[in-house]
């Protein structure tokens, strides 16, 4: 923040924070260096050992300022009025006033729901920057602010930081964060590691890993590819009797799915909802993929209606698992039929993901339409060799012999480039 105001700006503004008197030139640059690498407990030492960390005591009038622009701010963000709450957190600042930690934590959250990371950091580097002490709270606001906005790694900085502190330890929640933020970033390892963190501190520190614990540990592994390692903490949280969250409950159908095990996909998703959780699209489109690649579109079409019973609209994600489970078990024209189904919806069929489109191409040729097949594979962003493998194929199946030439030369292009780099 010293670095951003500048040498004069920053001598300005100690005088503004900490009262007049005469504060070195030295002490300010350096500030500024260290605020440029978040190490705020150096910041605060050095504020201490030359006794102008005195946070200049507020008024009663200004107390009860603070009380009623905090009091707004949190009407707003229960309302999710949230850029009348930021318009009026800057008029409070405007005016000179300094806002207590509850104000703070609660513009970090508005910040996490807004998706500003950048305001959030500038936020929290204020706050220290004012003398005002973050708690547990308005770190795990600051860091999921971070994460939902990408940056993970400055979130994850953050948790280093509160970790290093003598006289804080980071709680459950700020934990939490910690592991959604590796999960961002595909740090899998380090989100593994957090946790065993967790459990050992729970006799200790009483860091209990929660519901919310299971599912974002559950959440990391699925997302980078660690189904085994899923299963294997689900099984955990069953001993343990933890009741997960639909997050946590999406990462377990995914896992099963990633291991071609649609018997368990299925029973866990019976199970999320014996629990009284209900399924969302997220976890229709879950199971909906799991039934992909056995061709089990019998299953595939019975979840992909159940969904109207939960009031669950489907979309682009739902459509995509339900086509390709439709063609994986030979059934052409009933894919075709969905993807015309989707426009009625007013849903774009362009919207499918590139498997679904890449499985479509499969179904016209199949029913002879060459022309929507190439279509849909002329419109394709992104040509991959899966897409040219289905169009060569549609081609020998309809006598297209001029096509298939051009196709496998396109084709072997693009693979010898992969294997290049």
């Amino acid at each position: 923040m010293f670095a951003a105001y500048g040498v004069k700006g920053g001598k300005k503004l100690l005088y503004h924070s900490f009262g007049q008197g005469s504060v070195n030139r030295n002490i300010i640059r350096t500030l500024a260096a260290v605020a440029d690498e978040d190490k705020f407990l150096p910041a605060k030492r050095l504020l201490k050992h030359n006794n102008i960390y005195q946070r200049r005591r507020t008024t009663v009038r200004e107390r009860k300022l603070i009380k009623q622009y905090r009091e707004k701010i949190v009407l707003y963000k229960n309302e999710e009025k949230y850029r009348l709450a930021l318009r009026t957190f800057n008029e409070m600042t405007g005016n000179g006033l300094v806002p207590d930690v509850q104000t703070y934590t609660t513009m970090l959250w508005i910040c996490k729901r807004m998706r500003q990371p950048t305001f959030a950091l500038k936020l929290f580097r204020d706050m220290v920057a004012q003398g005002v002490t973050p708690d547990n709270i308005a770190f795990s606001n600051a860091m999921s602010a971070l994460t939902r906005g990408g940056d993970w790694e400055n979130a994850l900085h953050m948790f280093d930081t509160l970790s290093k502190m003598k006289n804080q330890a980071p709680n459950v929640d700020v934990y939490n964060a910690a592991i959604r933020a590796c999960g961002k970033g595909g740090e899998w390892k380090r989100a593994l590691q957090l946790f065993s963190d967790m459990k050992e501190k729970r006799t200790d520190y009483f860091i209990e890993p929660n519901a919310v614990s299971y599912s974002e540990i559950l959440s990391t592994c699925t997302r980078c590819e660690q189904a085994s390692k899923a299963i294997e903490i689900y099984e955990d949280s069953l001993k343990e009797k933890i009741s997960l969250n639909i997050v946590g409950y999406v990462a377990v159908i995914r896992a099963y799915g990633k291991l071609n095990n649609l018997e368990m996909a299925c029973q866990t998703f019976e199970s999320m909802k014996r629990n009284g959780v209900k399924p969302n699209a997220f976890a229709f489109s879950a199971i909906l993929e799991a039934c992909e690649s056995g061709g089990k579109w019998q299953q595939a079409v019975k979840l992909f209606e159940e969904q109207f019973t939960y009031n669950v609209r489907p979309n682009p994600y739902t459509y995509s698992s339900l086509i390709c489970a439709c063609t994986n078990g030979g059934e052409w024209e009933r894919s075709i039929k969905y993807t015309e189904e989707m426009s009625n919806l007013g849903l774009i069929p362009s919207s499918l993901l590139s498997r679904a489109k890449i499985a479509l191409i499969t179904c016209y040729g199949k029913v002879k339409d060459v022309d929507s097949a190439l279509r849909i594979f002329h419109n394709l962003q992104k040509k991959t060799p899966e897409a040219y493998e289905a169009v060569i194929e549609i081609s020998k199946e309809n006598s297209c012999l001029d096509n298939i030439e051009l196709y496998q030369r396109e084709m072997d292009r693009i693979v010898s480039t992969v294997n290049v780099s």
